[in-house]
C-alpha cells in the first residue's frame, strides 16, 4: 500500500504543478504522504523492527498512509474551492 500511495502522491504533485489554483492543502497532503511512503520501506516497517524508536516512526508513517485517501479527497475538494 505504501508504494501505491507514494505513486498517487507523486502523480498528484505532478498534476498540480504550475496550476493557477494553488491546491495548497493537496500539495501539503501529497508531500507528507510521499515522505511517509518513502520512509516506510526504508525503515523496514513491514517486518516490525525491534527498536522502539523505529516502531514509533513506522506507526506515524503508517497512519499518514492509512489516512491519505481521505486527505487526498479533502485536498482536491479544497483546491477546487480555492483553498
Amino acid at each position: 500500500m505504501a508504494d501505491a500511495v507514494g505513486k498517487l502522491a507523486q502523480n498528484a504533485l505532478a498534476e498540480i504543478q504550475g496550476k493557477s489554483v494553488p491546491f495548497t492543502t493537496l500539495h501539503r497532503v501529497a508531500m507528507s504522504t510521499r515522505n511517509a511512503a518513502e520512509q516506510y520501506p526504508k525503515l523496514s516497517c513491514e517486518t516490525l523492527p525491534s527498536s522502539a524508536s523505529v516502531q514509533e516512526a513506522c506507526r506515524k508513517h503508517g497512519a499518514v498512509i492509512a489516512q491519505s485517501p481521505v486527505d487526498f479527497r479533502d485536498g482536491v475538494n479544497m483546491g477546487l474551492a480555492g483553498k
